[in-house]
């Protein structure tokens, strides 16, 4: 009589393996979902600052060759760069919003042209 008691707990033994192992998997994949989440979020974030330091880049270059250069729209694929500037007797302020995803990374830098030169005078990133 004692060899069916030992073999019942064998199942619930297995039982409880078997439960713990389909919630250890789901929580993995809870979390690997999480993680891939926040790395996209990171990539969009990264991306929109690259696409704003670029406008900043674009704007000054064509602030140089073009003093009445007042800003454009780029759309490349999904993402967007908005470039505006104004102007203030020498002193130019450039305004660059760029958004890739969900996310929006702005620019202000502050030039001024003096003798065929641009010097940047500040550059601010704006969340």
């Amino acid at each position: 009589m004692s060899n069916y008691k030992t073999s019942g707990q064998a199942l619930i033994t297995i039982l409880i393996f078997g439960v713990c192992g389909i919630l250890l998997a789901t929580a993995s994949t809870f979390i690997a979902i999480n993680i891939k989440t926040q790395i996209y979020d990171n990539m969009s974030f990264l991306e929109a600052e690259v696409l704003a330091q670029s406008g900043v880049e674009l704007a000054t270059l064509s602030i140089i060759r073009n003093p009445s250069y007042v800003g454009e729209v780029i759309n490349i694929d999904t993402k967007q760069i908005k470039i505006a500037v104004s102007a203030f007797n020498n002193l130019r302020t450039i305004t660059v919003t760029a958004e890739s995803g969900n996310l929006t990374y702005q620019i202000l830098s502050q030039v001024e042209i003096a003798e065929n030169r641009v010097i940047v005078q500040s550059k601010k990133a704006v969340y």
